[in-house]
């Protein structure tokens, strides 16, 4: 039969839908398969690891976990079961899938199931590309249990750094050394029991313009005819015998203090403060085994180490060793310690027997005093005693030493 013109030929059979296959769904099930299997495995096997390793000390390195594929993780099945099926039967517990990850005691992720990383992709693509977690033997690292410890140790050497920073920013800048100041002390207690008064007449000068310089010693000085003027202080020196002071040495400090009340009345000296001299230079005349004998002499010189500059001032030969016996340095003499050019200008006949002498203790006391109240000293206040203590022996210690057996002296009398 013919067609008519214009009208459409006769349309093709209809096309069957293709049958789709079911063998790449049953790929993946058996992919996902060996992967619940391989993960119950290996679940298994590290809990028995685990318990070995606790019950065997020391602990074993924790396993250390990497990736293996499907193929890999189905060869080691056997080799898992053998192992499985050595360790002691514990129960498992069924695993939970976590909604939030934790974060265990070494700040490392738990040990979850691996997700698949590639959800857009097909069951056949994803079983190509799945991974399941193989432990393998690692080590703790020692290093994050001590990282309390080191912070620790950091912060105090930070801080310890810091405070010798400020230290030395704010400590004052060193001054260059200069003589000492006199030290500020008050004076002495006054003594109650004074120096008796002296007649008028007959006190011996200052300086000693008229007097022969007696030369070092040899010995005692032979008695003298004329009497010796500060015995007259033998009963006042007896009723201060508790002190502990020579009654020789005691009346030369006593009549010193007499003579300098008519001869400097401002300058206010104290027998006290020359037996505190007395005490520390020579022990009142008795230092190295000498006595002093009744006319006021010593029994043996007493004579100090030279000042060679070793440990004290250097003081070369003044004297050509007249009064020292010494060539080459001087030395402090006498029971109040004189140095041979300073007794040249404050020597004193003290006793009224024509001569100056060092190693006299009637001499020397009065020498002392006259030297202690130059310049118009007022020992009575704090600042002139101290001030002329000073000029005595520039030591600081010096001051305050002979201000404790002034003092002392001073109470007890």
């Amino acid at each position: 039969m013919n067609q008519a013109a214009g009208s459409d030929p006769d349309p093709a059979p209809a096309e069957e839908p293709p049958q789709l296959s079911a063998e790449p769904w049953r790929q993946a099930a058996v992919a996902w398969t060996q992967h619940a299997e391989a993960w119950a495995a290996q679940t298994e096997a590290a809990q028995s690891e685990a318990a070995a390793r606790a019950a065997t000390p020391p602990e074993e390195p924790e396993p250390e976990r990497k990736w293996v594929s499907p193929t890999e993780a189905g060869d080691m099945l056997p080799v898992r079961a053998q192992l499985a099926a050595a360790a002691p039967a514990e129960p498992v517990a069924p695993y939970v899938a976590q909604t939030e990850p934790e974060v265990d005691d070494l700040g490392e992720m738990p040990d979850d199931p691996p997700v698949s990383p590639w959800p857009d992709l097909s069951p056949d693509e994803r079983s190509a590309h799945a991974h399941v977690w193989q432990p393998t033997a690692r080590s703790r690292r020692p290093g994050r249990t001590l990282a309390p410890l080191a912070g620790a140790a950091a912060f105090v050497l930070c801080l310890a750094t810091a405070s010798v920073a400020v230290w030395s920013w704010t400590r004052p800048e060193p001054t260059p050394l200069s003589a000492p100041a006199p030290p500020l002390v008050s004076a002495p207690v006054t003594p109650s029991a004074d120096a008796p008064a002296l007649a008028p007449s007959g006190l011996p000068e200052e300086g000693a313009a008229s007097a022969e310089v007696n030369p070092a010693p040899t010995g005692g000085r032979p008695e003298e005819s004329t009497p010796r003027p500060a015995d007259a202080l033998a009963d006042w020196a007896d009723a201060l015998r508790q002190l502990d002071i020579p009654p020789t040495a005691l009346q030369a400090y006593g009549y010193a203090e007499a003579v300098l009340a008519r001869a400097k009345p401002n300058c206010k000296l104290s027998w006290t403060l020359l037996a505190g001299i007395g005490a520390v230079e020579s022990n009142h005349g008795r230092y190295g085994g000498a006595a002093l004998q009744p006319d006021g002499t010593s029994s043996r010189p007493i004579i100090g180490v030279p000042l060679a500059g070793i440990g004290v001032e250097r003081v070369t030969d003044t004297d050509q060793g007249l009064l020292d016996g010494d060539l080459t340095y001087d030395r402090a003499i006498g029971p109040m310690q004189f140095l041979p050019a300073t007794w040249k200008s404050w020597a004193v006949d003290a006793d009224d027997n024509g001569r100056a002498d060092p190693y006299d203790i009637d001499d020397a006391s009065l020498a002392a005093g006259y030297y202690l109240c130059a310049g118009n000293q007022n020992l009575a206040s704090g600042s002139g005693w101290s001030s002329a203590v000073f000029s005595y022996n520039h030591v600081p210690a010096y001051v305050e030493r002979v201000y404790e057996f002034a003092d002392a002296y001073g109470r007890a009398s």
